[in-house]
């Protein structure tokens, strides 16, 4: 019964301050709407009220500002280090690699150097190239040379390479001190040694004085397919190799070219000055070279004849 009588007693006293509670909380709304109205109508005490709040808070709030400083700084230089060191190792990677390339390659180019010095290679020279003004076309049906504003004075020399758009047009057949020929590669004067398609088979060019060049001297077994691309072989040392000529055609039983330039000439041509491997040579001195040659060429026929017949006679004996 004591048990009952207490528990009657608490539930009592709950009920008495959630009442109180209740009507606290009431009060708590009434007076904010009621600042909420005033605030709406900028009554004067509510407009002196933030004003006087806003002149306490606002010394605070930037004192609080000034003491967070250093913790916003120490956060940002904490990022920017995680940062840069995520960066530099990212460097040091790329450095790292940099370095074994610079080591293979420096390898490399030893062993190049080496294996050049083995085969007694003879690096090519600087090659550039002139633009020449056409002052002159074809002067007959059966020339179909034409004559260019530049001569040896602009470093143009016998047999270079001339150009015409995308592919070779012809060479340069005689030069004077300020003009030049060139030999298109359809007269029927040009030939010029070539490969034809993946397969490298060589053949010579042949000018017949008609819109595409013959195609002549292929080897038998050779299949060229229509469209094989033809570039110059350098075979005869007159040209670099893998000059773009043109693209293969068949017409009839007759193998011929269809040249990537044009052949009638426009207004402007390219020379590639290119040195020949015989431009430099002692033109006094070869005679010499040559009969020295051939008088080696004799001696070692002679030892050839006399090692034969000594073997001859042994085998008779």
């Amino acid at each position: 019964m004591s048990t009952v009588r207490y528990d009657s007693y608490t539930r009592g006293a709950l009920r008495r301050s959630t009442e109180a509670v209740s009507g606290l909380h009431f009060l708590l709304m009434f007076l904010a709407a009621g600042l909420l109205v005033l605030t709406r109508v900028d009554h004067p005490l509510v407009v002196g009220l933030q004003h006087a709040g806003r002149q306490i808070a606002e010394p605070v709030l930037v004192r609080v500002g000034d003491l967070a400083e250093p913790l916003r700084n120490f956060a940002h230089n904490t990022k920017r280090y995680f940062t840069v060191e995520s960066e530099l190792r990212r460097l040091e990677r790329e450095l790292a690699s940099m370095q074994h390339l610079l080591k293979r390659t420096s390898s490399l180019a030893k062993r190049n150097d080496e294996l050049s010095r083995l085969a007694n290679l003879v690096r090519s020279s600087a090659v550039s190239a002139v633009t020449v003004e056409v002052i002159a076309g074809p002067k007959g049906l059966f020339s179909k040379s034409v004559q260019i504003g530049a001569g040896r004075r602009d470093g143009l020399r016998y047999g270079q390479p001339v150009f015409s758009g995308e592919g070779l047009f012809g060479r340069i057949a005689t030069v004077g001190e300020q003009t030049a020929s060139v030999l298109v590669l359809n007269d029927i004067n040009s030939r010029i040694a070539v490969v034809v398609g993946q397969s490298q088979a060589p053949a010579l060019l042949v000018g017949d004085n008609t819109e595409r060049p013959r195609l002549i001297y292929v080897d038998q077994g050779t299949v060229v397919r229509e469209g094989a691309a033809i570039v110059t072989s350098g075979a005869s040392g007159e040209f670099p190799r893998g000059i773009k000529v043109g693209k293969a055609m068949r017409t009839g039983d007759d193998l011929r070219v269809a040249t990537a330039a044009s052949l009638l000439a426009g207004t402007y041509l390219t020379v590639l000055r290119y040195e020949l491997p015989t431009a430099n040579l002692d033109v006094k001195a070869a005679p010499e070279k040559a009969s020295k040659a051939a008088t080696q060429v004799d001696g070692n026929a002679e030892g050839s004849a006399q090692v034969v017949s000594k073997s001859a006679r042994e085998n008779k004996r």
